[in-house]
Order: C-alpha cells, then structure tokens, then sequence
C-alpha cells in the first residue's frame, strides 16, 4: 500500500512537471500609437514573459471587443472588432505566420450589435457569444458562428 501511495505521489509530481502551461492570449491599446493595438501571448505560469505576436494597423475598423480565443484545432486565435455603430467583425489570426483576416462581418443590427464579453468555443467545433443591442427587439442576440462553414446565425 505505501508503494502503491508513493507511485501516485510521484505520477502526481511528474505529470506537473511535464504539463504545459496553458497559452493567455489578449489585445491591448498600443503605447506607441494610440490608434493601433497589439496582439500577446503568455502563459499561466507567469515564468514567461509576455510575447509580442501581431500589431494590427490603425487601418482596421474597429476596436478590439473581449479576449482572444484560441481555436480547437488549429493554430489560430480568433477575436472581435466592434465598429462605432456596433456592427462587428470576426477576425483570425495564424499563430504560426501572424497572418491576419477578417472572416466574418455583421451587415445588418437585426444580426446583433455591441459584442459582450468574447467569443465562447465549444467541442463541436463553432463558437458563440452575444451581444448587448440589435436584434429583432432591439435586446442583443445570442449568436453562433461556424468558422469552417463561415455560417452566422
């Protein structure tokens, strides 16, 4: 029994050992120029320093809504930029390249306006969230999007 304690004790302390860190992705307002944000990475940790992994240029429209989402089975992260009518965009960005897109656009506040919150990420492979405004009511919506089928409903 002792051995069968002291053998968990140590699968205990190795799997610990070995676990990564869990990655925290966020946006922030750039201290170089107010109109553009940056893109970082660290980890749960906090041995790691903060990296650097995309400055997004003043030409996007939009500010930055929520956090960033890391995707479930690629290597990109996902976010929201919320225009000044609260229309909103959907955006990837590959960790890998630092390509950045925008995948999908709200065009209409029947779609919801003024995104809360961040972009939520399921098993199933698609993404939800909400907004504040917008909708047939005028109340907020709750949305689901579809990055492989690019569907928003």
């Amino acid at each position: 029994m002792k051995n069968l304690k002291l053998f968990f004790l140590l699968l205990l302390v190795c799997q610990r050992s070995f676990s990564q860190a869990p990655e925290i992705w966020g946006v922030a307002k750039s201290t170089i120029n107010s109109s553009s944000y940056t893109i970082y990475k660290t980890d749960t940790s906090l041995n790691n320093p903060v990296t650097t992994v995309k400055v997004l240029s003043s030409q996007i429209d939009g500010t930055p809504t929520g956090n960033l989402v890391k995707g479930i089975y690629d290597s990109l992260i996902y976010g929201v930029l919320t225009s000044q009518s609260g229309l909103f965009k959907i955006y990837k960005i590959n960790t890998l390249t630092n390509h950045f897109s925008i995948l999908y656009q709200t065009t209409t506040a029947n779609q919801g306006t003024y995104v809360v919150g961040e972009l939520m990420k399921h098993p199933n492979g698609k993404y939800y969230g909400m907004t504040s405004s917008g909708g047939s009511q005028g109340l907020g919506v709750l949305f689901e999007w579809n990055p492989i089928a690019n569907t928003y409903q």
